[in-house]
């Protein structure tokens, strides 16, 4: 495949597909290729937003054809209206060939692309169609370029017509009045008698004569032969021909200055002779690296937005709609991007002049920190104010001449005017500085004294109370009245209690310091902001039928709740608003709720676009798990066991597996349903239902358990457990209630959060039990593991990100070397422009010197241009590693948020319902169990009977109360 150029590269791109995995593999695919500009879309009308609200139209737009409420035709053809030039390329799979036909054949679509596809196939259907993009664009912008011209060339020459009449008349009038003034003149020689010749203009102009009217125009004959000599001695060093004898250019000697017109092509000769000498000195002012920034006014870093806006070269205006361009939509995650990538981007500045601001920026900052880090020094006297204004003023001379960014301490270090240690001392005072813009900080409101009133107002925050407070002991005048006015100039109109109740209270609160209620306007805070009503059946079905052996028939599964394809799961029903209240200022509250209720969706569910509706996406079997989410679930039915011949099973959606699930295989899904597991590893999103038992395996499940027996296994749930027989050598920690009726635990350790409800615990010869009621070891055991991979995320973000600030600050030397190779570029364009001008009017000895200067000048030239490209692709290859880190950053983040929402989900699982410390025995509990409640244990000392074992409050005396775990009978 050939290579696509820059401009082909930085096309818009348009990714519409309703699959989120198939927008990510294709935008990877073509960012790994070189695209820029690549921007994606989760549904038709998410893409039609995205074209209507770009400013720039995309190249190409691909879509899939099956997507949720608008197909991929359909889509294209509302895209004709708004963006007809972009190329339309149509995602089908291989059975939709007919309606990928008829949708080129009916002239809605360019091109279509089959799923899966071929990289090299996508690639070279997507270059093709940017290319007739732009061939097509570059056609209509020439065309509009040429019909620009001709309408343009139509008015000039119109003009030029007008200007040419005019011009005729002026030469007309021009020569009349010539005519006049030579008459003039003539009468005035015969009159005057002007041979008489005057020393000088000083003569002239000193002259009390000089009112004279023949005085006058000799000095204006004066004038005419200092110009032509001064004309004459430039023709002549030029080797043109000038005329002599005092009159003008193109005259003859009998006619004098003013008989016919002037040449004006020699005059224009000499005058561009003399802009060629001119041009190296004007050329040679070029833009200074300080110029439109008043760097001594800082005092902390600014940032590229205000510099760009204070050089002059974007509008506050521009940097607003960028601004508001690059911000997150549509509820995307935010992302930070740096400011000169933006305007790197929008292709608003160029790089040269992103350069030069970096380049200012560094040097304010460098500025900045010289100045606190130095003076510090000479406070110490290490340094003296005299070498650091010198120093001062080299640093600011070789940043305006070549943008040099030198720090002060090196400077000092060249002149030897400090030591080795006393420039690292500098580094690191600098480095330990802050310099960045601090963030606003929000103005706090003063409190209103009254000094001449020795009490003061203190309203609540929201205003809903007011208290009075005493400064000092209340002398005898304090009355009502004083009351009444300090509440009157702070403005509490409303709720104030009755003028016998203020003055009770004054009578009553004389004291310094006391407080008292003076107005108050009570309300009712709502609880939460609304209720979930659901329309599927949110309890547990029957597991099965417990059989008399203790074993479990699930063939009767009852009845099947079944949910079609947009059929309504759940709505949030907000609560009413009641109506503003006011505080005691008179002013409106509405009451916000303590709490907001989130409707969550699962596997095959969607959201409405307010969040108030949910709805099932697929066909299947509705459930509510124990963390309040909805899911929709498809089945999977394995007739047999789960070994070789399946392998591990991982389905997002119910499993039913009417043999075994073998030693070391996985089985991931929602809700599970197994006759045994045997050694297997099991991860249910819901429920888990074995009808037989559970030996040697891993078992984690959100939802309930039950099972016949469990042995030598370890399991976690954060629902309620059922075992109808033994439990023996397990590790069993869930969040709800675990009820063993029928059976006995032996040598088990059992934590359940909800209490304990078991037949017998324990024989003779096994080892203790333990028993934990009350306990969230479970949730513990999750948050600390969250803890542990929240710290590794925080750990990897900072890595990260120092990461990016060394590429960040390689990035800026570049920037550094780009300006001072600019500028070198700059001088020598204008050298060479110099040289080229000085070819054509130099003698032939010299010519060939000047020949081979102008030859290395653009050698140099060239080579220099050659160094900014370098630079510039070196540049690219660091701007793509730190984008390339910032997206790593962003899923970081990504991932410290879900930990962050899981931890959150977490505590309110922990604070959802309070535990039950208790252990029901009905038959009976083995000497040395252990029972480890949340605020004490105890150890069984003696074989009991049917019993309760709880913890319970015990007060002794006057001491706090404490907790112990005690045993009652029944």
């Amino acid at each position: 495949m050939e290579p696509i150029s820059q401009d082909m590269l930085n096309s818009g791109i348009l990714l519409v597909d309703d699959e989120h995995n198939i927008t990510k593999a294709l935008r990877r695919l073509l960012n790994r290729h070189g695209f820029t500009t690549v921007n994606t879309a989760l549904n038709a009308e998410q893409g039609l937003t995205i074209i209507q609200n770009t400013e720039k139209p995309f190249s190409v737009i691909l879509s899939d054809q099956h997507m949720p409420s608008i197909s991929g035709y359909a889509f294209f053809n509302k895209v004709m209206d708004l963006s007809p030039d972009s190329r339309r390329i149509l995602m089908t799979g291989h059975h939709d060939f007919d309606v990928a036909m008829d949708a080129i054949n009916q002239g809605g679509i360019h091109k279509y692309i089959t799923k899966p596809w071929d990289e090299s196939d996508l690639l070279t259907t997507l270059t093709t169609e940017i290319e007739i993009y732009h061939s097509i664009h570059e056609k209509k912008r020439i065309h509009v370029i040429i019909k620009n011209q001709n309408t343009q060339l139509y008015q000039l020459a119109r003009q030029k017509t007008r200007e040419k009449k005019a011009f005729k008349k002026q030469e007309a009038a021009k020569r009349n009045q010539l005519a006049s003034i030579k008459k003039v003149l003539n009468e005035l020689k015969k009159t005057e008698g002007m041979e008489k010749t005057l020393p000088g203009l000083d003569h002239v102009f000193c002259d009390k004569q000089i009112q004279n009217q023949s005085i006058l125009i000799r000095a204006f004959e004066i004038l005419n032969q200092e110009i032509d000599t001064i004309l004459g001695s430039m023709a002549q060093k030029h080797n043109l021909s000038f005329p002599t004898g005092g009159g003008h250019p193109g005259t003859t000697e009998k006619e004098s200055g003013m008989a016919s017109p002037p040449d004006y092509d020699l005059i224009d000769k000499v005058i561009g002779i003399a802009l060629q000498n001119a041009i190296p000195l004007l050329t040679n002012i070029h833009p200074s690296f300080g110029d439109g920034v008043d760097i001594e006014s800082y005092t902390t870093v600014p940032d590229i937005w205000e510099l760009a806006q204070k050089e002059g070269l974007i509008e506050m205006e521009q940097i607003l709609k960028l601004q508001a361009q690059m911000a997150p939509k549509n509820g995307a995650p935010p992302s930070y991007r740096e400011p000169e990538e933006i305007l790197a981007a929008s292709g608003t500045i160029s790089r040269l002049d992103i350069s030069r601001l970096m380049v200012k920026r560094r040097f304010i900052q460098t500025r900045i920190l010289d100045k606190a880090s130095s003076q510090k020094l000479i406070d110490q006297k290490l340094i003296s104010p005299v070498a650091l204004e010198i120093c001062l003023l080299e640093q600011m001379m070789r940043f305006e001449r070549n943008g040099e960014c030198i720090p002060v301490r090196d400077l000092l270090l060249e002149r030897n005017m400090i030591d080795r240690h006393t420039w690292k001392k500098m580094f690191e005072d600098a480095a330990g500085t802050e310099v960045m813009r601090d963030p606003e900080k929000p103005s706090e409101k003063a409190n209103l004294t009254e000094d001449e009133i020795p009490i003061e107002l203190i309203v609540s925050s929201n205003g809903t109370t007011a208290w009075i407070k005493n400064k000092e002991p209340l002398p005898k005048e304090i009355n009502t009245m004083l009351v009444k006015t300090l509440l009157e100039k702070r403005g509490v109109i409303c709720g104030v209690i009755e003028d016998e109740k203020i003055a009770e209270q004054l009578r009553r609160h004389p004291g310094a310091g006391q407080k008292w209620v003076v107005a108050e306007t009570p309300f009712t805070q709502p609880e939460t902001d609304g209720k979930i009503e659901y329309f599927i059946n949110t309890h547990d079905r029957c597991p099965g039928i417990f059989k008399e052996d203790g074993t479990i028939d699930f063939k009767d599964r009852g009845d099947l709740p079944f949910v079609k394809k947009g059929e309504l799961l759940a709505k949030k029903i907000l609560w009413e608003k009641g109506p503003a209240v006011h505080n005691v200022l008179g002013e409106h509250i509405q009451l916000e709720p303590l709490e907001k209720v989130t409707l969550k969706g699962g596997t095959g569910t969607m959201l409405s676009e307010d969040g108030f509706a949910l709805y099932a996406t697929d066909e299947g079997d509705p459930c509510l798990d124990n963390r309040g989410i909805v899911s929709v679930y498809q089945e999977l039915i394995i007739k047999n066991d789960v070994d070789f011949a399946t392998g591990h099973i991982d389905f997002q959606g119910n499993v039913f597996v009417h043999g075994t699930i073998k030693d070391g295989f996985k089985v991931s899904c929602a809700n599970l349903t197994v006759s045994e597991i045997n050694g297997g590893i099991v991860s249910a999103n819901g429920h888990l239902k074995v009808s037989k038992g559970i030996t040697n395996a891993q078992v984690t499940a959100q939802g309930n358990v039950t099972t016949q027996f469990i042995n030598k296994s370890k399991i976690k749930a954060l629902g309620d457990m059922t075992v109808t027989r033994e439990i023996m050598e397990s590790s069993i920690s869930i969040n709800g209630q675990f009820l063993n009726t029928e059976g006995r635990i032996i040598a088990s350790t059992i934590c359940a959060k909800m209490g304990l409800f078991v037949r017998l615990v324990g024989t003779e010869k096994s080892s203790p039990s333990v028993l934990k009621p009350g306990r969230n070891d479970y949730l513990n055991e999750v948050k600390n593991k969250l803890l542990k991979k929240e710290n590794k995320t925080k750990d990897l973000i900072t890595t990260l990100i120092q990461k990016k600030k060394c590429l960040e600050e390689k990035n800026l030397n570049i920037h550094e070397k780009i300006m001072v190779h600019s500028y070198s570029c700059e001088n020598l364009k204008k050298k060479a422009a110099k040289l080229q001008g000085q070819v054509p009017h130099i003698t032939k000895d010299k010519k060939a010197h000047l020949k081979e200067e102008y030859k290395e000048t653009v050698f140099r030239l060239k080579t220099a241009e050659k160094t900014i490209r370098a630079l510039f692709n070196t540049q690219d290859d660091l701007v793509a590693q730190i984008e390339a880190h910032q997206e790593s950053i962003q899923k970081a983040l990504d991932d410290q948020a879900k930990i962050t929402d899981s931890k959150t989900e977490i505590e309110q699982l922990k604070k959802h319902d309070t535990g039950v410390p208790r252990v029901q025995i009905s038959k009976h509990i083995q000497a040395g169990t252990r029972i480890i409640g949340p605020n004490s244990a105890m150890t069984i000392h003696h074989n009991s009977d049917a019993c309760n074992i709880l913890e319970v409050k015990k007060i002794y005396g006057n001491l706090p109360a404490d907790r112990e775990m005690v045993i009652r009978n029944f």
